[in-house]
């Protein structure tokens, strides 16, 4: 990982952490990008690749309220259960 992170930029570098892609090792991706290479290479991979889709802030911004309202939701539902 880390020698083709230093050929192509770790911050082009995106893992399949989602089920279920065939070459995932899901769930024990993030811990082998962190044993396989330094931590700073392991935060650009973990955290840069999503520049490659064109996501912003904004659209994490947004991701997380839709998080938080169905969290709620979740809740809710619970007590009325």
């Amino acid at each position: 990982i880390e020698a083709t992170a230093g050929l192509i930029g770790a911050d082009r570098m995106c893992v399949s952490s989602d089920y279920p892609h065939f070459d995932s090792n899901f769930p024990n991706v993030s811990s082998n990008v962190l044993k396989s290479c330094s931590r700073e290479t392991a935060a650009q991979i973990l955290m840069g690749g999503a520049h490659l889709y064109g996501f912003t802030d904004a659209d994490f911004q947004k991701a997380d309220k839709a998080a938080a309202a169905d969290k709620s939701l979740s809740a809710m539902g619970k007590r009325a259960a």
